[in-house]
C-alpha cells in the first residue's frame, strides 16, 4: 500500500447519512454498490486527485450510542 499525505482538499461524490448503529452496515455497503454500479464517478469533472476517498464525518453524538449517526461521503 502506497501511503501519501497531502493538506486540506475538497471532496465531491455521493454522500448518506448513517442513522444509527443497526442499519451501518447495509447503508454503507449500499452506498458503494450504488457508487460503483452507476458509474458516479465517472460524472466527476475536475478530480482533485486520482484516489477514491471515503470520508466518515459529521457524528451526531458520539457519546450517545442512541444517537448514534455521521455521514460518509464517497469520491474524488
Amino acid at each position: 500500500m502506497d501511503k501519501y499525505s497531502h493538506w486540506a482538499f475538497e471532496i465531491t461524490g455521493y454522500k448518506v447519512t448513517i442513522h444509527n448503529p443497526q442499519e451501518e452496515k447495509e447503508v454503507i455497503w449500499s452506498a458503494w454498490t450504488k457508487f460503483q454500479s452507476e458509474k458516479i464517478g465517472d460524472l466527476i469533472i475536475g478530480k482533485g486527485h486520482d484516489s477514491l476517498h471515503a470520508v466518515y464525518y459529521n457524528y451526531h453524538n458520539p457519546k450517545d450510542l442512541d444517537k448514534k449517526g455521521y455521514d460518509m461521503l464517497i469520491g474524488y
